[in-house]
């Protein structure tokens, strides 16, 4: 790809083929000296663009400023690093479109993706995690906690063996173990922000699941702001003291409260307005219930839970109860 006039930074002068004046062979070399440290300047500007894309996880453009160094700019001593970059970036490429093929259903082609991956970034511990990822999906299982755990030993310092033994784990309903390799994730990922978040929302399901809800409480007021929108969290919180035994319809209410008054998704409002509402029913306030759940069926109308809700609403009321309508 072309940028400027010029990538390789000024052409050498020859003074015999030429035979140019003196003083204007003087001015060339001036103006050529000059233009080097702008090429210079623009090759950093780029690899820092690379940089901040690639920390945001936009891989396609990162790739794209990488490559304009290493193309572009054939004298810059950033030609190398911004090389490593794009190669990278590449990896990266693929091991997304491989998690997106996993999820799909289409494990046996996110492998091809990420065996491409892998041989443009060999030390991605990326790589064993999704290859384990992919095994959960279509087996051997038992194939998908080995290189997990290959991926654990040989990078202990990176989130994902930990977040894919702590899957395998959870979907094997070993809450426990779970638990702990969230934990282990969330304390890697450093400033991962995405890895990070993962972990947290797996400490959060865990913690719901094993009945501690205060721990995933203190942990998230404490380290997890930012990672997790508040609304999805005390929604979370919420209904695990709307669906625990005995059941504590204060602290659910509590929770449900603070999502409906945050500034969060309008998807999380309707849904702490209906927990909000069966709230509303066990302290027998129908006239609010039923506001709360008119909101949430607004929101959401093709809901089934919804309309469960809002019948006994009514129901309470002496009223028809609302009817889902048909797409």
């Amino acid at each position: 790809m072309q940028v400027g006039l010029d990538q390789h930074g000024p052409a050498p002068l020859n003074f015999r083929a030429a035979k140019p004046n003196r003083v204007l062979a003087l001015a060339a070399l001036l103006a050529a000296c000059a233009l080097a440290p702008a090429c210079s300047e623009r090759a950093e500007v780029y690899f820092e663009e690379a940089r901040r894309y690639e920390l945001d996880y936009e891989f396609d453009k990162a790739a794209g400023r990488y490559e304009l160094v290493t193309l572009g700019f054939k004298r810059s001593p950033l030609r190398g690093e911004a090389a490593q970059g794009l190669a990278r970036c590449r990896a990266e490429i693929h091991f997304d479109r491989a998690e997106e093929l996993i999820y799909a259903g289409a494990a046996y082609t996110a492998i091809a993706e990420i065996a491409a991956g892998r041989r443009l970034d060999p030390s991605n511990p990326r790589a064993l995690y999704l290859f384990g990822l992919a095994h959960r999906y279509v087996g051997p299982y038992e194939v998908a906690l080995d290189e997990f755990n290959q991926c654990v030993e040989r990078y202990p310092e990176s989130p994902y063996g930990y977040l894919g033994r702590a899957e395998y784990f959870r979907f094997e309903i070993q809450r426990e173990k779970a638990l702990a390799d969230y934990v282990r994730a969330f304390r890697v990922a450093g400033r991962d922000a995405k890895n990070r978040g993962a972990a947290f929302r797996g400490i959060r399901d865990m913690t719901l699941k094993l009945g501690q809800p205060k721990g995933a409480l203190a942990l998230y007021k404490r380290e997890a702001r930012g990672l997790v929108s508040p609304d999805a969290f005390n929604y979370w919180v919420g209904y695990y003291y709307l669906r625990k035994k005995p059941i504590i319809y204060r602290a659910a209410e509590r929770h449900f409260n603070k999502v409906i008054k945050g500034r969060g998704r309008l998807f999380y409002k309707g849904k702490a307005r209906a927990g909000r509402a069966e709230c509303y029913l066990f302290f027998k306030d129908y006239e609010k219930a039923k506001a709360d759940i008119d909101e949430a069926i607004a929101v959401d109308p093709q809901s089934d839970a919804y309309f469960k809700i809002a019948e006994k609403t009514y129901r309470r009321l002496s009223l028809p109860p609302p009817r889902k309508t048909q797409k």
